[in-house]
């Protein structure tokens, strides 16, 4: 656990600003703007310009005070890029295209794990970045995030375009999951999360879907991180096989 994020899946937060606009089925209620809500009230969510940006220079200290830390403990560590923002919502702000071209390159013994619900707009990004050696670290994921099999689908397909033109790391976060599950993994796919809603009117998790989820990760060596089932218990998890109440199964991809 990281000494600034909450989140299982990853050591360390980092967020360049704070705010964004509901695009999905995901986004209805979103833990980002109940929290913004709470501490940034000045942050309206939908609205760029009442975004709240971090200066470059504390980006620039928090990345490399992990990255020391990370060096010191002899393993690399992942950072989650956007938890309080989607990073491709404007693929053309300077701090997005730091982030994703240059920054791996600097900080070696840390993962950038970028999350977005619009993984087509990293395509423009994979404009700017043509050969670009710093997403040929292996340590630059793009990680789509769905809530349905249609949004599963299309993101998917829009991480393969990503991969044919860089050399990134591709992978699901599945979260909150809405609907039954029935995805065939292409197997360039390299890491799959998943977990149920949190929060007020969190919605439930189909009961069968980490199980099939789980299965189909399997099936060509995905390695799958089932978060917990979140908040809704329309029925006992314990009655899906082969998950049952886990409240987590942490598989990571290796470095």
């Amino acid at each position: 656990m990281s000494e600034n994020s909450k989140i299982e899946w990853t050591d360390h937060t980092l967020n360049p600003w704070w705010g964004c606009t509901a695009v999905a089925e995901g986004c209805k209620h979103c833990y980002a703007k109940r929290y913004a809500g709470r501490f940034k009230p000045e942050v309206k969510w939908g609205n760029p310009y009442t975004y709240w940006h971090r200066d470059r220079k504390h980006i620039e200290s928090d990345l490399s005070r992990w990255n020391r830390k990370a060096k010191k403990a002899g393993e690399v560590h992942r950072v989650m890029i956007g938890s309080m923002c989607d990073i491709f919502e404007d693929p053309f702000d300077k701090m997005a295209q730091w982030l994703f071209l240059d920054a791996p390159l600097l900080y070696p013994w840390l993962a950038f794990l970028f999350i977005t619900k619009r993984p087509e707009n990293a395509v423009y990004l994979c404009g700017f970045a043509g050969a670009n050696p710093a997403t040929d670290t292996g340590r630059v994921f793009v990680l789509a995030s769905a809530s349905t099999k249609g949004e599963a689908k299309m993101a998917v397909e829009e991480l393969l375009r990503i991969k044919r033109v860089l050399p990134v790391r591709i992978g699901l976060s599945l979260e909150p999951w809405l609907d039954t599950f029935c995805l065939n993994f292409d197997h360039e796919v390299g890491w799959v999360i998943m977990g149920g809603e949190n929060g007020p009117g969190a919605r439930a998790i189909p009961l069968d879907a980490p199980r099939w989820a789980r299965y189909e990760c399997e099936k060509v060596g995905i390695p799958f991180f089932f978060k917990g089932w979140g908040d809704a218990r329309d029925s006992n998890p314990s009655d899906s096989p082969c998950i049952g109440d886990h409240k987590e199964i942490p598989e990571f991809p290796k470095p």
